[in-house]
């Protein structure tokens, strides 16, 4: 993670397409970045720095067809469920994951393993305009680092779109509402 010894202040934001057309979002001008699309040509990734702030996202395919088969997995153990004596089919329905929670959770487990004392906050809903959505907040360290962020995943009717907004916990009140606009900004490609 890159360091910096001043404060950053709240960039103002602009309308964006990202890689592949994959989605569209609320650019923050003045950061670098770079993106890539994905083989087919409408899905990708962008990531966006300034300081020590860090923007990532992305729209997959693979993602969703995870979350196509998770959701598959989860209707077949709700009507095995439904098999179940007494109380025991409503509890085990009740302890099946949205698929899009089980994805999320899987996230976490890979920024556990990417930075130091990695700690999730408690899993929200999100509203979204591409479909279910969780987000949930995040405190670890990078490099000495002490990072907080956001963490996002929605599940679209054709892709999965992930989002990872940080920053130093020094610059996390001047980017917090940044990146919940630009998070609530995420919509679908144009072209999708």
């Amino acid at each position: 993670m890159m360091g910096c010894n001043r404060a950053l202040t709240a960039p103002e934001l602009k309308p964006d397409i990202g890689p592949g057309k994959a989605f569209q979002y609320l650019r923050p001008q003045g950061w670098r970045g770079s993106g890539q699309v994905e083989a087919g040509g409408n899905a990708g990734t962008i990531e966006l720095t300034s300081g020590t702030a860090l923007v990532r996202i992305g729209a997959d395919l693979t993602g969703s067809l995870q979350g196509d088969i998770l959701t598959a997995s989860n209707n077949q153990m709700g009507g095995a469920a439904d098999a179940l004596p007494g109380g025991l089919g409503a509890l085990a329905r009740a302890s099946t994951k949205p698929a899009v929670e089980k994805l999320h959770d899987l996230q976490a487990v890979s920024l556990g393993k990417k930075f130091q004392d990695f700690k999730d906050g408690k899993l929200q809903l999100l509203s979204s305009k591409i479909g279910e959505g969780r987000f949930s907040e995040f405190t670890a360290s990078d490099g000495g680092v002490e990072i907080h962020g956001y963490r996002v995943t929605i599940l679209g009717s054709d892709k999965r779109y992930t989002v990872r907004a940080q920053c130093a916990q020094s610059d996390w009140s001047t980017l917090r509402p940044v990146y919940e606009k630009i998070i609530q900004s995420i919509a679908p490609g144009p072209e999708n």
